[in-house]
């Protein structure tokens, strides 16, 4: 049997959540150090940013530089909720004004809501 006499634990030596930061750490650079992990709609979005990109760059290929700045450029599930029931709510004339800026606040005051963001949240862990 083993046992670590006068062998001082490294969570004892640090703090009680080393193990936990410790495993975070480990799985953010060693085992996923670079994954994007996108919705189908978001990966829609990523095809028609893709096909853009080819139209104004014809033969050129996509490389690591491109692939990230093409990803950044691809809107978070909240941006796109947001986004998207402002233009239904601008179409059907129930914003008191048309103008960009009441869009804009509009838009924000979606992407900023805790609930909005939670629900989001639980409908990505069903699938």
């Amino acid at each position: 049997m083993y046992s670590r006499v006068a062998t001082i634990d490294l969570i004892e030596k640090y703090d009680k959540d080393f193990d936990e930061q410790f495993k975070k750490k480990f799985a953010k650079e060693v085992l996923f150090p670079e994954i994007v992990w996108f919705h189908q709609s978001q990966v829609n979005k990523l095809k028609v940013l893709i096909n853009q990109w080819k139209e104004d760059a014809p033969g050129k290929v996509v490389d690591e530089t491109v692939a990230k700045e093409l990803l950044k450029k691809v809107p978070t599930l909240e941006n796109m909720l947001a986004d998207r029931v402002t233009e239904v709510l601008g179409k059907n004339k129930l914003l008191r004004d048309d103008s960009p800026g009441t869009s804009k606040q509009v838009s924000a005051l979606l992407r900023n809501n805790n609930l909005i963001k939670k629900l989001l949240r639980e409908m990505r862990s069903f699938g």
